[in-house]
């Protein structure tokens, strides 16, 4: 339902300005989420398929198949002020480890939407459910791009500077519940995003994204007592765009801050480089990965070296080097987008060829 010249429509516009460097990472991500509302009743469904075979003890590689479908209704409320409310409801088929990924045996589970966002003077607040875990700006190695279909729907509370000199993005999500007679620990997880903007002309830009994630585990008022977790995760980069080329390279720290070790390394790093080439329909890029004894509990298992389900099943170091292929094209229907992308990679330490593919249709209506 398209909006006429209203004050939602202003409001929806200024939003849009406002995002359009949400979902970009190490890939256009734009597919696996909506970070601002566009009409005052969105809906859309997004079919998944995507293989890995990586062969690692600390991430074997799984099959995924599923689909979502998301509604949502925006209402406003004064000058830049929005309220909405709607569901995502997920299906998942074909995991490995469908209980490790949903805490559930059930294939299909529900993400109720409801926020509050308020625009104002270049920021931006939201209350209630979050753009989403890919609209941090993050590499893979600390947000994994797979949290788009395992847990779309981020809780909590987020703010976001739009500055031509820097933009800034704090967020903090409530992703578990403490239950303390059936013994579920509290899960949160917060972080800060950077990026000071040092040269902004159309044809070259140079930023500097830094970067602060804390994840903790609370046991303590449980009635079967559970260990207590806190890890934290630094980094820093610079990036350079010049036309259709972007040239990353961030550097990561990792610290388990937990009064009791739960995984065999209290420190390690992690550095990420790439170079990306966009043009039209097409996204190529080359990634150099490594990592020493690193560990991110919200980042992709294949750059970490421990297995969160398993702590003490371990990978010390990691050097990979790893193509990104992403074919993105509006079908002839209106609303519908098809991404196909492919990962060659290569284990330098262990020399062998690792290789992820998935195809992915988008519908809006």
């Amino acid at each position: 339902m398209p909006i006429a010249a209203s004050p939602v429509n202003k409001l929806l516009v200024l939003l849009v300005l406002c995002s359009t460097q949400e979902l970009l990472g190490q890939l256009n991500n734009g597919i696996f989420g909506q970070t601002y509302p566009r009409k005052q009743w969105e809906n859309q469904a997004l079919f998944f398929h995507k293989n890995s075979e990586y062969f690692d003890a600390v991430a074997p590689g799984q099959t995924l198949l599923g689909a979502q479908f998301r509604s949502e209704i925006h209402k406003a409320l004064g000058q830049g002020a929005l309220l909405s409310g709607g569901l995502v409801v997920q299906g998942l088929y074909g995991a490995q480890h469908s209980a490790r990924i949903w805490q559930s045996a059930s294939p299909v589970r529900l993400f109720p939407l409801f926020a509050f966002r308020y625009v104002h003077n270049k920021q931006r607040w939201q209350l209630g459910h979050l753009p989403g875990p890919l609209s941090h700006d993050l590499p893979e190695t600390l947000m994994n791009y797979d949290w788009a279909w395992n847990r779309p729907v981020e809780y909590g509370i987020d703010h976001r500077i739009f500055h031509p000199k820097v933009q800034v993005n704090t967020w903090l999500d409530w992703r578990q519940l403490a239950i303390p007679n059936q013994s579920q620990q509290e899960i949160i997880s917060a972080g800060t995003v950077a990026k000071p903007i040092w040269i902004s002309r159309e044809d070259f830009s140079l930023s500097s994204p830094i970067s602060a994630l804390v994840y903790h585990q609370g046991g303590e008022n449980l009635q079967q007592r559970k260990p207590l977790v806190t890890q934290i995760n630094l980094s820093a980069g610079l990036r350079a765009n010049l036309g259709p080329w972007e040239i990353n390279s961030q550097f990561m720290h990792s610290r388990d801050a937990s009064p009791q070790l739960r995984q065999p390394f209290r420190e390690g790093w992690a550095s990420s480089s790439w170079i990306k080439h966009s043009r039209g329909q097409w996204e190529q890029a080359l990634i150099v990965q490594t990592a020493h004894e690193f560990s991110a509990p919200l980042g992709a298992p294949l750059y970490s070296s421990v297995d969160r389900q398993e702590p003490y099943s371990t990978v010390r170091d990691r050097r990979i080097l790893q193509a990104r292929l992403n074919y993105m094209h509006p079908l002839a229907v209106e609303g519908v987008r098809l991404d196909v992308r492919l990962d060659p990679m290569y284990d330098c330490l262990n020399q062998k060829f690792l290789i992820s593919a998935g195809v992915y249709l988008k519908v809006e209506f």
